[in-house]
Formats: C-alpha cells, structure tokens, sequence
C-alpha cells in the first residue's frame, strides 16, 4: 500500500456505492452472502434475495474464509455464515480473514488473529494489510515491510510504500518512484515507474510520465504507456481511457472494445460495468450491451450479482439478467414516503389558500394525477411525484366533502392500495401524518 492512499482496513460494506464484489483489502467475498440494509442496519441476503442473517449490524464487511466482519456499537467482530458471532466485538477495527488470519485493530496498533478470535500476531504495527502470497504488509513508524505468518519480518521495513504480494512479486515505493521485490525481499524489477500496481493475470499497471501501460514480471512493457488511466486485468480484458473515454483491451494492448463510454469498471461474471453519461449499464466482452444503462450507481458483479441503485430510489441486488433478486425496501420506502410528503405540503399550502381540499368540485372520491398535478403546478409544486419507487402511480383521494384527504402507495407488492383498509406493505398519507407504512420504518 502506498502510505498516502493507505484505506482504513474495517471500510463501511454499505452496498450502495462500492457494491459487494470486493472488500476495500481486495479479498474476494467467497460466500454466497451479500450484505443488505433495512433500516441503517445490515444483514446478509443469498443468492435469491432470501435473508440469511437478520439486519443487526451497524457495519458489515463480505464474508472470506467463512467469516465476516461486523460492527455492534464501536466494536468489531465475527460472525459466520449462519450469523452466530464467534469472535465477540472487541476490536477498533477489522480487515476481512485471508489465508486463515485477520487484521485487527486494538488502539492504535494492528496485529492478527486466528479464526477463534486468538492473536497469533499481537497488535504491534501502525497499519497492516492482509494476507496474501503467504505474507502481509505491514507499516512501522514511515517504514513499509513484510511479515510472514509467525509475525517474523520477512521483508524489514524499508520502504516508502508497498502493495500486498501477488503472483509472487510485489510493488514497493523506493523514495518517488516503484518497483517490484520478491517474497525475500530482493529487487527483481528496479524502482523507475511514478506509479506501480499489484500484478493480475500476469501483467502490471504501471504508470510513466503522465500514461499508463503494462508490464511483465520482469519489468518489460508488454503494452507501451498511451492510456490516461488503466485498470488492472480481470477475464483477459482492462478497462482503459483515452482522453475521456473508455473502452476495453486484451493482454496485447489491442482494442477489443473501442473508447466510447464515461466509465468502465472491471469484467466479472463475463460483464463489465459502463456509463454512458450519468447512466450505468452492463456489456459483454463485444461491447454489446446486455443490461441497457439505466442505473444512477451500479457495483461489479460478483458471484452472479451485482448492486445498483436506479433514479426512482429502487436500489438492491440483480442478477446477470438484469432482474432485481432483493430490493433495498428502507430505501425505497423512504423514497415514497419523501415524495407523497412533498405532494402533501403543496396541497395543504392550496387548501390555504382556498379554505378546501376540493378539486373540481370533487368533495368525496378518487382523482386523477392529471387533476391534482393541474391544481398544483406551478404554484405550489414545480412537478408532481406521480410514481412510487416501484413504479406504481400514487393514489389521490378526498374525503369528507373536501375536509380531508389521503394519498396512497401500493408499496413494495405493487396491489393498488386498499386507503380504508391499507395492506402491510401500503403507505399512506392522511391529512398531515402518515397512518400506515411498512414495519421497521421511521415516518420521520
């Protein structure tokens, strides 16, 4: 890790924006778990969307090697696939288990435990990384070096900064500029690059001048420096930007997928995730586009899903297909409930001014959008809210001869809302307070 750009090891797994395919050490989630939310809590759903363990946590990294990290309070610890805590919260914070071991943090040191919650290395270092080749980085004072599994240095810290070792070597940072050492700690590509990355299906990123390219393990450019930014390779392909677009290259540099997007993440689950102005989408390895940009935010897939969140507020988890597996429901919800209080506030502002909730003359009885949106545009409201987040239109209704009113949501099952006899899942609005809302949400 580069000591400037070093990433707190308990990183928040808040499914919204980073999405689940990786945690921030890069430690793939090797469950079939993804961590959701209800309610400012997290909890883990499978595959299907089914809840597995119950929204409890105040944090939640992905599961590897059978656990995951979780946040009670101020407190980390672990739990396993079935949700049971086996290492009691008790640390500051907590890195995901790699190769049987797990970062913690205890003050203002880091040490390692084992997966019965015992430190087999105790908290010494000013940061550690995870495990991986068989040795972590770890940080003492300004210095960067390698521990093996016994806490023994491996690799004395000497450096400016450094990345986790994989496929056998390691980029260091030797005053201003990278190189790569061995797991003995020998220089096997010298220090010359302005920036350098970990290695991924052989090949490099690293950075000269203001261009990247790639290397080979033996320090040789196997694509020249051209791209005004370059991601690693993932399934053959990176994600690369010329000017500002993005496409997508093979190991030989050629353009498998010319520059045409706003962004482009890596290839996983044979798809990659595009943006085409502020819009997310998924395209195979053509460029073709199986998942049309729609999404305001959209994760990498892992393990056949992948988290989005769509301008309507509906956010969770898709499958390959596009198809929603689990639904953020506290979003969602909150979302409505926002938009039926904002049509609310303009039509108590009219009655005001009118001394009536009538409409036409309507005094008892549903109406249309058309009319509540011509009663209140553009004066009390600039546009009118008239779909939920799942996509179903809001339901107006006035009671009373004109004294009261309702406004309705058919909720996440999408059945027309029942305004006298509201379902579980129906919200609804009436006369300055909401009377009914799914369990577990606050009305604010």
């Amino acid at each position: 890790m580069d000591k400037s750009r070093m990433l707190p090891a308990a990183v928040l797994v808040l499914i919204l924006a980073l999405g689940c395919g990786k945690s921030s050490s890069g430690i793939p989630d090797n469950s079939d778990l993804w961590p959701f939310t209800d309610n400012g809590k997290l909890g883990y759903v499978d595959s299907s969307g089914k809840i597995i363990v119950n929204a409890a946590f105040d944090a939640a990294l992905g599961f590897s090697d059978g656990l995951a990290a979780v946040k009670v309070s101020d407190r980390w610890g672990y739990i396993d696939t079935k949700g049971q805590l086996v290492i009691n919260p008790q640390f500051d914070e907590a890195a995901p288990f790699a190769e049987e071991l797990a970062a913690v943090k205890v003050k203002d040191r880091w040490g390692y435990i084992d997966k019965k919650g015992g430190y087999t290395i105790n908290p010494q270092f000013d940061h550690a990384d995870v495990f991986s080749d068989g040795l972590a980085g770890v940080l003492v004072g300004d210095r960067f070096g390698y521990v093996d599994k016994k806490g023994q240095l491996a690799i004395n810290p000497q450096f400016d900064g450094g990345w986790k070792f994989t496929e056998g070597l390691a980029a260091v940072k030797v005053g201003e500029r990278w190189g790569y050492v061995d797991k003995e700690g020998k220089i096997v590509v010298n220090p010359q690059f302005d920036y350098a990355t970990s290695f991924s299906e052989g090949l490099a990123v690293v950075a000269s001048g203001n261009r990247g390219g790639y290397v080979d393990k033996e320090g040789k450019f196997v694509i020249t420096p051209q791209f005004d930014n370059a991601d690693e390779f993932h399934e053959g392909m990176a994600a690369v930007r010329v000017g500002d677009k993005w496409g997508y290259v093979d190991k030989k540099g050629k353009f498998v997928v010319n520059p045409q997007f706003d962004g482009a993440g890596r290839f996983a689950d044979g798809r990659g995730e595009v943006r085409v102005g502020s819009r997310s989408g998924y395209v195979d390895a053509t460029g073709k586009f199986i998942i049309n940009p729609q999404y305001e935010q959209a994760s990498m897939f892992n393990n056949g899903l992948a988290y989005v969140q769509e301008e309507s507020g509906k956010s969770g988890y898709i499958d390959k297909a596009g198809k929603f597996v689990w639904q953020d429901k506290s979003g969602s919800v909150k979302k409505t409930m926002a938009d039926l209080r904002t049509i609310a506030t303009a039509w108590e502002a009219r009655a005001t001014d009118t001394n009536s909730y009538q409409i036409d003359g309507i005094g008892d009885g549903i109406v249309s959008l058309d009319q509540v949106a011509g009663a209140l545009s553009p004066t009390y409201i600039k546009s009118l809210p008239r779909l939920d987040s799942w996509s179903s239109p809001f339901v107006f209704q006035i009671r009373g001869g004109g004294r009261s009113y309702l406004l309705g949501s058919a909720g996440p099952n999408r059945r027309t809302p029942g305004l006298a006899t509201p379902d579980p899942d129906d919200i609804v609005f009436a006369d300055g307070n909401f009377t009914q809302f799914p369990k577990g949400i606050a009305a604010n």
